[in-house]
């Protein structure tokens, strides 16, 4: 029997992020699953306008599994979401129960989370974002401190607005070193697809070297998607908000509505689900990144665990832990440009609850199940 615990992790200092879809805050909710003395840990974000869920249903929906009645010794993680499924239906807390259970299997096979799919491990470059900002100073401003923070950056990641998107990646790319890369996220901006590709053409001919954009189009308009994907020049169009499971990405796939997708653990329901997405997509030729919502290191690093597993990623897009405290050692973390992995047992994260009260000033936590 596993028994479950939840905590609310805040991180006060942190200004909220800001994308099209409006403003967040920095938090996350901690999973700890615990079987003979062994931890497995995972970290969920309740992104509303995506996945629908809330914290409230969070922690109503962890109350449902408090006491799990599996043997990771034995049990798989199918038979993990064979019972999730009968009993929850968030899946960003599905995701947090399965990147923790992928901890605890890590830590019973003695092997790194990633050596559970695959012998090899894959490795990506990895972007880093620059948010929506209130002006083009603090855009530029933005811009230029992901650039001190990270010197050996590759690919830059530039959300849009669908308003004033020329003036932004103008002003960042008077500070952009010569050979960056970029990719555009429109976060469902552009209503228009006709509109979406003229505006990107010419976002394009002033970066000079985007590799792709990220759902131009509303979620559910996969038309809209297919045009912006056929008509536009000189990159790639992936969709994220448009494909959270497997049928999601079936139907996208189908219709050859993108080029590639943006397969987030907390959309598909956790590691299990995300790999079955990431093995149509290689049988169809379908490129894939590995993104995420606005996850802590915790989070991050089961889908850095998850992309190393995976050939066929062309991108990881795991940053949202760059101004978070350092209240955890080992996961995983930004090098060479890519999102490296440690190679402990499970997700490799070392993690004591006890030592948080070091970090009161800058980590509020708050024990709820």
């Amino acid at each position: 029997m596993i028994t479950l615990n939840l905590f609310h992790i805040y991180f006060p200092k942190l200004k909220p992020l800001k994308i099209s879809l409006g403003e967040f805050a920095r938090e996350t909710y901690l999973v700890i699953l615990t079987y003979n003395g062994l931890k497995g840990v995972g970290g969920a974000y309740p992104f509303k306008p995506i996945t629908g869920d809330t914290p409230k249903l969070l922690i109503s929906e962890a109350n449902k599994i408090t006491n799990i009645p599996l043997n990771p010794k034995k049990d798989g993680p199918k038979k993990l979401h064979l019972f999730l499924d009968k009993k929850i239906k968030s899946k960003t807390l599905q995701a947090a129960v399965d990147s923790a259970y992928h901890d605890l299997l890590g830590k019973v096979q003695k092997v790194p989370t990633y050596k559970l799919y695959s012998k090899k491990s894959f490795s990506a470059l990895n972007s880093v974002t620059v948010f929506l900002q209130d002006s083009m100073k603090a855009t530029k401003l933005g811009a230029m401190n992901i650039y001190e923070q990270v010197p050996d950056l590759k690919i830059l990641k530039i959300k849009l607005s669908g308003k004033d998107d020329l003036k932004r990646v103008k002003v960042i790319k008077e500070v952009s070193p010569t050979g960056m890369k970029f990719i555009l996220d429109a976060n469902q901006a552009y209503k228009d697809p006709k509109k979406a590709v003229k505006v990107l053409e010419a976002i394009n001919k002033i970066l000079k070297n985007v590799i792709l954009v990220e759902q131009p189009c509303p979620k559910d308009d996969l038309k809209s998607l297919k045009y912006v994907t056929d008509n536009l020049k000189g990159m790639m169009v992936f969709a994220d908000e448009s494909v959270a499971t497997f049928e999601d990405a079936k139907k996208v796939i189908s219709k050859k509505a993108a080029h590639g997708i943006n397969i987030k653990l907390q959309k598909a329901g956790g590691i299990y689900p995300s790999m079955q997405i990431a093995k149509l997509c290689k049988e169809h030729d379908v490129k894939i990144m590995v993104g995420a919502m606005i996850e802590d290191t915790i989070g991050l690093t089961a889908c850095a665990h998850f992309a190393a597993a995976n050939s066929n990623v062309v991108l990881t897009d795991l940053d949202t832990d760059l101004d978070t405290p350092k209240y955890i050692s080992g996961g995983s973390y930004l090098g060479d440009g890519k999102r490296k992995i440690s190679l402990r047992y499970g997700l490799g994260i070392g993690f004591d609850l006890k030592k948080l009260n070091k970090y009161k000033k800058d980590v509020i936590y708050k024990k709820l199940i």
